[in-house]
């Protein structure tokens, strides 16, 4: 063996090496291509499929809670419309007896000055105090307003965010309403 056939077969063994490498690594390469396309798609097609469903499942949950805040909304307005109608009861009540206290500080004052006079010992009925009149309406009155706050009691967290504290206006309105009765009935 010379040293030509020695590189001869080097040079034949490095080039078939060659041939041989480079076909297996094209080989390798065209057949990992096409897994990383199949993956790819197999990936692509998961993912929408997974958004598809979050969709789904994100539109259900919106309709249920349209669905429940619509129907809060509905019971709310409910209340708030019968709890308008509870303070009406209070003021037609409060009007009532009011009046009658009114048209009693008139008969008392024109029986003062037109009347014959009394003892100061001499109690009269329907003067110094109550009437059947004026204590049926002023019992009326109590179970009105006990009625409206055993309602607002019970139904607070219709009327404000949280449900811990009533709104100041029903309050104000109670608290005048109570300060007129105050200062009209004995």
């Amino acid at each position: 063996m010379d040293w030509q056939s020695v590189v001869l077969s080097f040079a034949t063994s490095s080039l078939l090496i060659g041939a041989v490498a480079f076909v297996a690594r094209s080989a390798i390469s065209q057949w990992m291509a096409r897994n990383i396309e199949a993956f790819k798609a197999a990936l692509i097609a998961e993912n929408t499929r997974s958004v598809e469903e979050l969709r789904s499942t994100l539109q259900l949950e919106a309709q249920r809670q349209q669905i429940v805040f619509g129907s809060l909304h509905a019971r709310r307005a409910e209340v708030i419309a019968e709890l308008y109608g509870k303070l009406d009861e209070v003021d037609r009540a409060v009007h009532v007896v009011l009046s009658q206290q009114w048209f009693r500080e008139i008969r008392e004052d024109t029986d003062r000055r037109f009347g014959p006079a009394k003892e100061p010992y001499e109690i009269r009925p329907g003067y110094e105090d109550l009437s059947l009149s004026e204590r049926q309406g002023m019992d009326h009155l109590s179970r009105v307003v006990s009625d409206f706050y055993q309602f607002y009691g019970r139904l607070r967290i219709y009327f404000t965010a949280g449900g811990m504290r009533p709104p100041r206006s029903v309050w104000s309105a109670l608290i005048i309403l109570g300060h007129e009765l105050s200062q009209h009935c004995p």
